[in-house]
């Protein structure tokens, strides 16, 4: 089927010029010449129409005249002359004879009726017509005659019916027939001259096109030394010369390009080895310092050690960024660029991107912040890897150019079509700007607005060429808006798939907000946004104000109407009242003190606040995540006093634990064998490392074992390599699962492991997570699924994770350091005599024994101290104070 379309289309086609110039004007005159007859045929047509039209209407006035004398008597037989008259004329075919009731008086070869009209003309005129026939209706009028000779008396004319007659159009279909055969045969004789003609001087015009063509056509065979003769006018003369200087200068320019081909696949030959090369050596010993500090991070640490753990992993994390930035842009640069679309959900995906960058706008106290705008999605389809670097990227250009001031960034929806949404990604900055020269050289590789040897910001100069290529990939689009010193926005838009709507933002956010109201103090009108969006897409009542005397207006009126605000979150840095005098201001009026109160701070160490300011309730750390709003939010609806780092809610999370899982890990690095060794062994696994393939191979064949983890480089025998030799054994272990793990992580490297026999593939830097996932994959009957508190680090020794967020974190990690193993029986003492306390309290307050009251008040208030439970402590106070 396709070889004969292609066929057809060689025979229609020209292949040359001068069968294009030809045809070009064949088809011209045949045009003008199809015009040409249809018009004068159209023309002639219509006036040979006119005058048979108005030849029918004098034949049906001549007839009406004729019949007066049959309607006046009614008689048929009085009109039989005159319709035989009428009816020797040409093409008349049928005539009808009415009365002024349209009852006929004589038909007679009619196809038509008279009843078919509602109304008929006054005055003789064409009353229908079909392609074969016209239909002309005329009046018959009697007027009666004076009776004196000597005066003409007027009298009216008496309308005694109708007559039609019906004529066939057979005459004018001849005459119209015999124009358009006559203007036929002249046009096709005028257009056969005229194309005689053509072929002569088209002839003569294309000679020396054809012999420049040939010789084109030998330059392109590969011929050397093509040169051209041309004889003809000055024109033809002029393409001679320039046909053999190009020549010339295409024989040097070959030349000098296959030199610089054969130069240009070496050096990326070498660039995509460099590239390769450096991506593994460097993430070899990444793997083994976020390992280490991963470990780290789940053992009892101090806030201050916790700190310094997840500003190392931060440090870390940007550095595997940078090596992927490096090796994306090979990648890219080759052409070899994976694009793999995953559904995920938006707000989960720019809380992971602000969380990566809330370091780095800390450092500088800049506001970042996020809003997703209606009518967006929550759920898409697309490739969450390369959206999450192209966003990191944007973010981390900005945050570098910006000294104060905010970054936010807006995602919105653009276009929709019936099976993708069009998404627009926004990351606007307050910061240098970029100047208008600069704007057109922004995008391009090892390129910033400012590229002097004394420039003020660092970089490669990879990161914003990256992004370009990136969105190209995604079959997107990239731009930026930029004014010096006034701000940049950076932004890309690209198709992603539709997914089911119907599913929640989060599927554990599922406390019922609707009778809470809460009131957003912040002077950066995109932090208002950020938190008013997640507030009202749980459900909430949401007020959102830019200062504390605009804050403390809206919290009275609110208290007036009976409807007070429950928790008000302020920020720490406004201008006029600052975050901290607002919350006092609040605590400290009686009828508005009863709101919760919330501060949002850039400041790290937020524990010690507590201990500061007791009418803070809680801290949140900026940038504001939604799972750390929410988890706060919780907190404090449940009477919590909480703290921006510690977890308040007695979340558990489903973690599995491998039962004495015996795992042969086959790593020749030291560092990644602790690492591995240290994270199956908090999973409850028994590691045995073996340093090569061989080692492996051997503790194989004396050993049993349930999963092998087998790094890819080693000496002596690589992963590749023990895995093919493993697969060739008789026994049960040729079929072990076995997991790559390699600092390899270019297209293609894990089709190799799956090639080479592994089951699977496990890129560095080793995280326990996936590890974990691994382990439940491929032996999911070795392992146990328990419950483990997210923070068993701080509240191992604690009775009651439920309670600890009622106490001072502070006095509690004190009070351990004291009394050591003691804790824990002393907390299950205090809880114990705190509850007969209050059940005596309450029982004074009903007697309204107000001596007891006081002293349990008192006793209450001072067993509170010890723990740090201030918001007992101050309920107590209150009591006594009362009394």
């Amino acid at each position: 089927m396709k070889n004969s379309i292609a066929k057809i289309k060689r025979l229609v086609t020209p292949q040359d010029f001068k069968k294009q110039l030809v045809g070009a004007i064949a088809i011209a005159i045949i045009a003008a010449s199809v015009i040409s007859t249809l018009v004068i045929t159209r023309l002639s047509s219509s006036a040979i129409s006119k005058n048979l039209s108005k030849k029918g209407e004098k034949i049906t006035e001549v007839f009406a005249d004729q019949t007066i004398l049959g309607l006046l008597v009614s008689d048929a037989s009085n009109v039989e002359d005159a319709v035989q008259t009428i009816l020797q004329f040409p093409d008349v075919a049928g005539v009808g004879i009415y009365d002024i009731s349209r009852t006929a008086l004589f038909e007679q070869g009619l196809t038509i009726s008279i009843s078919e009209y509602e109304s008929l003309p006054i005055k003789t005129e064409l009353i229908s017509q079909t392609s074969d026939a016209w239909h002309f209706v005329g009046p018959v009028f009697y007027t009666q005659e004076s009776e004196s000779d000597f005066f003409i008396e007027e009298s009216t004319p008496e309308l005694l019916g109708y007559v039609i007659v019906e004529m066939h159009k057979s005459s004018l279909n001849k005459l119209v027939e015999g124009i358009r055969n006559l203007n036929i045969v002249i046009t096709l004789l005028l257009a056969f001259v005229l194309m005689l003609l053509v072929l002569s001087i088209t002839q003569k015009i294309i000679r020396p096109i054809k012999e420049l063509m040939m010789l084109m056509g030998k330059a392109q065979k590969g011929e050397r030394k093509v040169r051209a003769e041309l004889k003809g006018p000055r024109d033809v003369r002029q393409m001679e010369g320039a046909f053999n200087t190009m020549i010339a200068a295409l024989e040097d320019r070959e030349i000098e390009l296959l030199s610089t081909r054969d130069r240009a696949l070496e050096s990326a030959k070498i660039k995509g080895e460099f590239a390769a090369n450096v991506s593994h050596e460097l993430r070899t010993p990444l793997n083994g310092i976020l390992g280490m500090l991963e470990l780290l991070s789940g053992m009892k640490l101090s806030p201050k050690q916790r700190e310094y753990i997840n500003i190392a992993r931060s440090s870390s994390d940007a550095l595997l960024m940078l090596i992927d930035d490096i090796l994306d842009f090979s990648k890219i640069d080759s052409g070899r660029l994976e694009i793999v679309n995953v559904e995920f959900n938006l707000y989960d995906l720019m809380d992971d991107v602000v969380s990566i960058m809330s370091t780095q706008a800390q450092v500088k106290d800049i506001d970042l912040t996020y809003i997703i705008c209606d009518p967006a999605p929550v759920y898409v389809k697309g490739d969450i890897r390369r959206i999450r670097q192209l966003l990191i990227n944007l973010c981390g250009n900005a945050i570098k150019f910006t000294s104060e001031g905010e970054v936010s960034i807006k995602i919105s929806a653009v276009e929709e079509t019936q099976e993708n949404i069009y998404m627009r990604f926004e990351v606007e900055d307050t910061g240098i700007g970029i100047p208008e020269a600069a704007l057109e050289k922004i995008f391009d590789a090892f390129s910033q607005a400012d590229n002097s040897t004394t420039r003020k910001y660092g970089g490669t100069g990879l990161g914003l060429a990256i992004c370009r290529q990136l969105v190209h990939a995604l079959e997107g689009e990239i731009g930026v808006y930029s004014q010096e010193n006034k701000g940049s926005i950076f932004y890309f838009s690209i198709p992603m798939q539709k997914t089911i709507a119907s599913k929640k933002i989060k599927s554990h956010y599922d406390f019922d907000f609707s009778q809470v109201r809460f009131l957003v103090v912040d002077d950066c009108e995109h932090v208002q946004q950020t938190i008013s969006s997640i507030l009202q897409n749980w459900g909430a009542y949401v007020d959102a104000v830019s200062s504390g005397d605009l804050a403390l207006s809206y919290m009275r009126e609110a208290q007036q109407k009976n409807n007070p605000y429950s928790i008000v979150i302020v920020d720490e840095s406004m201008p006029s009242i600052n975050g901290i005098e607002l919350l006092r201001k609040i605590a400290d009026e009686p009828q508005i003190s009863q709101t919760k109160r919330l501060l949002m701070t850039n400041q790290t160490h937020t524990e010690s606040f507590l201990e500061r300011f007791s009418e803070i309730d809680g801290f949140l750390q900026k940038p504001v995540l939604q799972s750390t709003l929410y988890d706060h939010v919780i907190a404090l609806l449940k009477g919590l006093i909480v703290s921006g780092s510690v977890r308040v809610e007695s979340e558990k999370e489903q973690q599995f634990i491998a039962n004495d899982l015996r795992v042969l890990v086959a790593e020749d690095n030291a560092a990644n064998q602790e690492v591995a060794i240290g994270m199956l062994e908090r999973l409850g696994c028994k590691p045995v490392i073996a340093f090569n393939g061989v080692e492996a191979i051997n503790l194989l064949l004396r050993e049993r074992f349930d999963i092998i983890f087998m790094d890819c480089n080693m000496p002596e025998m690589d992963g590749y390599e023990a895995t093919h030799e493993i697969r060739k054994l008789k026994d049960s272990n040729a079929k072990i699962p076995i997991i790559a793990m390699t600092a390899n992580v270019q297209e293609g490297d894990r089709q190799k492991c799956i090639d080479a026999g592994m089951n699977d593939y496990l890129a560095k830097p080793l995280k326990i997570k996936k590890i974990r996932n691994k382990l439940e994959v491929w032996i999911p009957n070795s392992i146990t699924e328990v419950l483990d508190n997210l923070d068993s680090g701080e509240t191992s020794d604690i009775a009651s994770i439920d309670l600890v967020g009622s106490f001072s974190i502070k006095r509690i990690n004190e009070l351990k350091e004291s009394v050591g193993g003691a804790f824990n029986a002393m907390l299950i003492a205090f809880v114990e005599d705190i509850q007969i306390s209050v059940r005596t309290l309450c029982a004074a307050i009903h007697n309204k024994d107000f001596e007891v009251i006081q002293h349990y008040a008192h006793s209450i208030k001072g067993s509170g101290k010890n723990f740090g439970a201030h918001e007992l402590v101050n309920i107590a106070r209150e009591i006594e104070d009362m009394c």
